[in-house]
C-alpha cells in the first residue's frame, strides 16, 4: 500500500473516530495496514449482447465513472472519456435532448446518483448493471452495446462509429 492510500485510510479512521459507528467510537494514531492493494485489471474490449435501445430515433451514449476509484482508471480510458475528438463525434452524431437541445451524451459519476430527469439513464443502469468502471452504454435507436470504456481515443471513436455511423 502506498503512502497516499494509507493517508486515505487514516482520514477515514479519523472520521470514524470523530463520528463513531453506531455509538461505538474508535481512535488510532497509528497507520493501519488494510492489506495489499487490489491489482488494476486492464479491461479487454468485449461486445456483450446488444441492449435494448433507449431512444427510438438516434444515437445516445452514457459513460458512468466511479469517482472513488477514478485513480485506478488507466490513462487511455480517461482520455477516451474526456477527449475533444470524442465530444465532437458525440456532438455531431448523438440525438438531441428535446428540452435542452444538448447531445444525448452523458458522463455521470455513479457516486452522485441520477437527477430526476435522468430516468432513461437510470433505467439503462438498472437493466444493464455495470460490472466495473468506467462503463459505457451506446444505443443507435435500433441496437447497441455496453461494457468497458476503451483504452484509447481512437478505439473509443471506432466503437462509436461502429454503432453510430461515420
Amino acid at each position: 500500500m502506498n503512502e497516499g492510500q494509507k493517508n486515505v485510510w487514516r482520514a477515514i479512521l479519523l472520521a470514524v473516530a470523530i463520528g463513531g459507528i453506531g455509538g461505538v467510537y474508535f481512535y488510532t494514531t497509528s497507520p493501519v495496514d488494510v492489506g495489499p492493494p487490489i491489482p488494476i485489471v486492464d479491461p479487454s474490449p468485449v461486445d456483450p449482447p446488444e441492449p435494448t435501445p433507449i431512444t427510438p430515433t438516434g444515437v445516445a451514449i452514457l459513460i458512468l465513472t466511479d469517482s472513488i476509484n477514478f485513480d485506478d482508471v488507466n490513462r487511455g480510458q480517461v482520455e477516451a472519456i474526456y477527449a475533444k475528438a470524442c465530444r465532437d463525434w458525440a456532438d455531431a452524431h448523438c440525438d438531441r435532448d428535446a428540452m435542452t437541445g444538448q447531445p444525448e451524451f452523458r458522463v455521470l459519476d455513479r457516486q452522485s446518483g441520477f437527477h430526476e430527469k435522468d430516468v432513461k439513464w437510470k433505467s439503462v443502469v438498472t437493466e444493464y448493471p455495470p460490472k466495473r468502471y468506467p462503463w459505457m452504454y451506446l444505443s443507435n435507436g435500433v441496437n447497441g452495446t455496453q461494457g468497458d470504456v476503451r483504452n484509447s481515443v481512437s478505439e473509443q471513436i471506432s466503437l462509436y462509429k461502429k454503432w453510430g455511423g461515420e
